[in-house]
C-alpha cells in the first residue's frame, strides 16, 4: 500500500509545508523526501516516495494529476503514521 500522509486538507498541507518540484529525484541522504499529491477526483492522497522505486511508481502516468513536493522528513514523521516502517 505504501506510505501516505494523513491530514485533512491535503492540497493545502502540501503547499504550506513543501516546495513544489517539476522533475523530482530521489536523494537518499537528504533531509527531505518527495511527496506526490494525487488528484483522485473525489479525494486527494499524498504518497511519500521513500525510495527510488517508489518515486518511479508515482512518476508513472496513469491519467491522474500528480504534483510533487519536497517535504522535510521531520514534518513527515508527524503526519505519516507508518513512517518508521518505511524510512530507514
Amino acid at each position: 500500500m505504501g506510505l501516505y500522509v494523513e491530514v485533512n486538507d491535503k492540497a493545502n498541507w502540501c503547499t504550506e509545508n513543501g516546495e513544489m518540484v517539476k522533475n523530482p529525484t530521489f536523494e537518499k541522504d537528504a533531509d527531505t523526501l518527495i511527496c506526490c499529491l494525487i488528484d483522485n477526483v473525489i479525494f486527494y492522497a499524498i504518497g511519500v516516495a521513500y525510495s527510488e522505486d517508489e518515486l518511479a511508481v508515482f512518476r508513472e502516468p496513469d491519467g491522474r494529476r500528480k504534483d510533487f513536493f519536497k517535504v522535510k522528513k521531520s514534518l513527515l514523521k508527524e503526519v505519516a503514521p507508518e513512517y518508521e516502517t518505511y524510512v530507514k
